[in-house]
């Protein structure tokens, strides 16, 4: 059986040395020259890295944000995605087309709602609302009366319900939700750390939900800002201009 290899971690190191440093820790000759191997060898691997990064051959490439994946990254942006059954999968599996991180959160309750848009579990830069919406309210999930009696919000949330728990600094948040591109709705998400936030100020038809997602995520990836993503959103179709963007 060929044994498994394990890389040790860049932390780990640095303690080693930091340790060793102050005279906290004494190593053996045996392991100082591992030590000293293993460093040589991290430079060396991040030098070929680095040469491969600014090697020419990416320089005739069009310019895409996807090519920071093609040069080795996992991804080039991430998205908390809300999935309240409005869309949630295809547009996760076009995103990561993208080579975008889709973090995805299933919305079977309020508190599932709460756990990102208060912070607690929140880590994207943007938040992806693939919920359902009506006048100025994001819908939840109806309950069972056991499960409802446990919930802080039922029925929707509005804006008021959304400034007492919102925390989302530096975010941008993007709504699919009909009728929730409002400026009572944006405010409270503007007014707690959001630096943007896109919502329909009308009922989209169905389907403009699914593809505006997938649109304005294509037009990031080609390293447009999010500002001409929207304004070529509009100018695309006479129903995808009903999302307004707030900053």
């Amino acid at each position: 059986m060929t044994p498994k290899l394990t890389s040790i971690p860049e932390a780990f190191l640095a303690e080693l040395a930091s340790l060793q440093a102050d005279e906290r820790l004494t190593l053996s000759p045996a392991f100082q020259a591992f030590l000293s191997k293993t460093a040589t060898r991290r430079t060396q691997l991040e030098a070929v890295r680095q040469a491969s990064r600014e090697a020419a051959y990416w320089q005739t490439l069009r310019p895409s944000q996807i090519l920071r994946v093609a040069q080795g990254a996992s991804s080039w942006t991430s998205v908390d995605l809300l999935d309240g059954d409005q869309w949630g999968v295809p547009i996760r599996t076009a995103l990561e087309g993208f080579g975008i991180k889709v973090n995805r959160f299933p919305v079977g309750r309020g508190q599932h709602v709460l756990n990102v848009l208060s912070g607690e579990e929140a880590t994207a830069p943007y938040v992806l609302l693939a919920m359902h919406g009506e006048q100025d309210h994001l819908l939840l999930p109806p309950l069972a009366e056991e499960i409802a009696a446990t919930e802080r919000f039922l029925d929707a949330l509005t804006p008021h319900d959304l400034h007492t728990f919102v925390d989302l600094p530096g975010r941008v948040v993007i709504s699919l939700a009909c009728e929730t591109g409002t400026p009572q709705f944006a405010q409270a998400f503007l007014e707690h750390g959001c630096r943007a936030y896109l919502g329909p100020e009308g009922a989209p038809f169905d389907y403009a939900s699914l593809f505006v997602p997938i649109f304005l995520f294509y037009e990031l990836t080609e390293g447009r800002s999010l500002e001409e993503a929207v304004e070529r959103l509009h100018r695309h179709a006479e129903e995808l201009a009903m999302w307004r963007l707030f900053q």
